[in-house]
């Protein structure tokens, strides 16, 4: 992760101009005004990559007014944002189009064209950026696409790879897997793009969201015991064969995977403190395992220490 700013550490007089400063970086000539606030000015904003493909921000901040003017003064690359907004909605005008958005909601940019956005309330705003040319397609492309968002079949499934992606955000971003995350949220995105645009761009959108919504499904459907392969594939009417092709880009198998998350969530409890202790034969059913033993050894085998083991020693750090 790089911090790109944090107001706590300014002075209350540098803060404003600080916030602008950091905005502008993704598009010059961006205009920010500020709400009266009895917290004043507060900002933090943060980024991640993706491998080359996509980048993560995360801004939280007071009550802010966005405006790029209509002819932006300079941009990057012409991008696309797709933005989440946690616990405080706004109001976002592009190309006519005046959506009011409530927490929990999402927003699709288009970075080379004006737009202004209000934000009401406290609470931190995720965005993932892309360059179109990335997407493979065209910034008419993404323009057709902005009135319909809200209706997009796509915008719930977009909405919560999101919200993922951001949970785990540093981890994710260190990890090997990096590249092809962020080349699956490029195909989704794309996806997104392209229903709009109907015939064989829909057709086109189901291929490239196959693994993400594949992703989802198991991630839905993790803790369950008898998630194999062949009910994945079945529930997406696909082959085995091809459903093992399509995560083969991830770099794992789809067994390795599904195991990797499990022993993951099963540590996070182990680690967890609390008064009600539960047995980590509870836990690893809890995670899918039917066997305590079976789970036993594939955690040493992750992480080179028992659970019993692991659990002590998080408990007397």
């Amino acid at each position: 992760m790089t911090l790109l700013l944090d107001t706590d550490r300014l002075d209350a007089p540098d803060r404003a101009d600080a916030v602008r400063q950091a905005l502008s970086m993704t598009c010059t000539g961006t205009r920010v005004a500020f709400d009266d606030s009895p917290l004043g000015v507060t900002a933090q904003m943060n980024l991640w990559t993706l491998g080359s493909a996509a980048q993560l921000f995360t801004t939280v901040s007071t009550g802010l007014t966005i405006q790029l003017p209509s002819k932006p003064l300079a941009v990057p690359a012409e991008q696309l944002s797709i933005t989440l907004h946690e616990h405080a909605g706004g109001r976002h005008l592009q190309h006519g189009v005046l959506q009011e958005i409530g927490p929990d909601d999402t927003t699709m940019i288009d970075m080379t064209a004006a737009y202004r956005w209000q934000a009401i309330g406290y609470g931190p705003s995720r965005a993932v950026i892309v360059d179109v040319d990335t997407l493979g397609l065209t910034v008419d492309d993404v323009r057709r696409a902005i009135p319909t968002f809200r209706q997009n079949p796509l915008r719930a499934l977009v909405h919560s790879h999101l919200a993922q992606l951001f949970a785990r955000a540093d981890e994710l971003a260190a990890s090997p897997a990096a590249a092809a995350i962020g080349a699956a949220t490029v195909d989704l995105l794309r996806a997104l793009v392209q229903v709009p645009l109907g015939g064989a761009h829909t057709r086109q959108a189901r291929y490239d969201t196959l693994l993400a919504r594949v992703t989802s499904y198991v991630r839905t459907h993790l803790r369950e015991p008898d998630l194999s392969p062949a009910r994945v594939a079945a529930a997406h009417h696909i082959s085995v064969r091809h459903l093992h092709a399509v995560w083969s880009s991830t770099g794992s198998t789809l067994e390795q995977w599904v195991m990797a998350e499990r022993l993951a969530g099963a540590r996070v409890e182990l680690h967890a403190p609390g008064p009600h202790v539960r047995s980590i034969a509870q836990i690893a059913h809890d995670w899918g395992f039917t066997d305590a033993s079976h789970f036993s050894r594939r955690f040493r085998h992750a992480y080179q220490v028992t659970p019993g083991d692991f659990r002590r020693q998080a408990r007397s750090a």
